[in-house]
């Protein structure tokens, strides 16, 4: 399962997605961005689902608007309208569903904002840490919560790394990098009783704020065409360590959400 995540603060949306394409047995086949910027509209999208959705629904969805507010109040029938137009070429990946995620910046509003719309009932659900479930309904427009991690971090793989979130604060990228091990670490069913790690390739953020869209890779992995993600278990102590977690680490999360409930 591709990493989806978002975090919204008062005067900014970021973005954050691996690499990784994949087929059914969990093996490499690409290594890609899943995010594109719009800067025209001061937006990004990204998605899970087919590989070509992300160029093909952003170049579709990015001409035809002047605003991020004109996308957002007319991307459920657009995105129902590609879903038909492009089928064919979608359909040919083995996982049809599309789950596609804008952020933007709102001039109307004057503030981020971050959305999700999916081509069927989506099982999107994010970590315990953020608290509340998240049922986008199919081809309908939904809001994020400030703070989303798909796919969800267990419990027990939290309670391991011995990260946490909700105290933190350090540089967005290293809370990113983070989340992206966390996932990376989880072995998600990609199939009838097979078992594979789906985050891979490298992570990419883009930030959104209302000067415009910014993006870099914060982190690469050792991944290769045509081979599985097959990694030890991380050590979690030398990861904290290495990036100077404890030290570094223990407030920007509660900054976050402090500036996003402000917000």
């Amino acid at each position: 399962m591709s990493a989806l995540n978002c975090i919204r603060l008062s005067d900014a949306a970021v973005v954050c997605t691996d690499a990784a394409v994949y087929d059914a047995e969990g093996v490499i086949w690409r290594i890609a961005p899943k995010a594109m910027s719009m800067p025209h509209l001061r937006a990004v999208m990204a998605t899970r689902g087919p590989a070509l959705t992300t160029p093909i629904f952003a170049i579709e969805l990015g001409g035809c608007y002047r605003t991020f507010d004109a996308l957002v109040a007319g991307v459920e029938k657009d995105f129902a309208t590609l879903c038909e137009k492009h089928a064919d070429t979608l359909s040919e990946d083995e996982n049809p569903r599309i789950e596609m995620l804008l952020a933007g910046w709102s001039d109307e509003r004057d503030r981020p904002e971050s959305y999700m719309i999916c081509s069927g009932d989506a099982d999107v659900v994010p970590a315990e840490l953020i608290g509340a479930a998240i049922e986008p309904l199919s081809m309908k427009l939904m809001e994020l919560p400030a703070d989303m991690y798909s796919p969800a971090i267990p419990r027990d793989v939290l309670d391991r790394s011995g990260l946490m979130f909700g105290e933190v604060n350090v540089q967005v990228d290293l809370l990113f990098r983070a989340a992206l091990e966390l996932q990376r670490d989880i072995r998600h069913s990609n199939g009838p009783g097979h078992l594979a790690r789906l985050v891979g390739g490298f992570g990419l953020i883009h930030v959104v704020t209302k000067e415009g869209v910014n993006e870099r890779v914060i982190c690469r992995w050792d991944d290769h065409l045509g081979e599985p993600i097959d990694i030890a278990a991380t050590d979690w102590a030398a990861w904290r360590c290495a990036n100077n977690w404890s030290t570094r680490g223990q407030a920007y999360a509660n900054e976050q959400h402090r500036r996003a409930q402000n917000s």
